[in-house]
């Protein structure tokens, strides 16, 4: 994954030329996350089990990566992604095959 997303704070502003918000790196270094994951990014759309949204909202380690990834550069690309990835982290129906992305 493209590390300067999660290694940085970004910020957005609205753009008056393109009528939309614009996200931005501010080059402020991040503190690392707490826990040592491994980032992946993919998909901004998933599809979930009961389980899966269960353990997202009330799992301390889900909740706080949400809070910290709030300031990346589109945490919506790699918040789902990192927690369906990572075998450190025991989420319910997470992916568990080979790693081939």
């Amino acid at each position: 994954m493209d590390m300067e997303r999660v290694n940085y704070h970004w910020t957005h502003r609205w753009s008056k030329t393109y009528q939309q918000t614009i996200f931005y790196n501010t080059f402020t270094p991040k503190a690392p996350f707490h826990v040592n994951l491994t980032f992946f990014k993919g998909e901004i759309h998933a599809l979930f089990s009961r389980r899966m949204v269960e353990y997202i909202v009330e799992n301390y380690v889900a909740r706080s990566y949400l809070e910290w990834c709030w300031d990346t550069g589109h945490p919506s690309e790699h918040y789902w992604n990192t927690l369906n990835y990572n075998s450190q982290l025991p989420v319910p129906g997470r992916y568990q095959g080979m790693h081939n992305i």
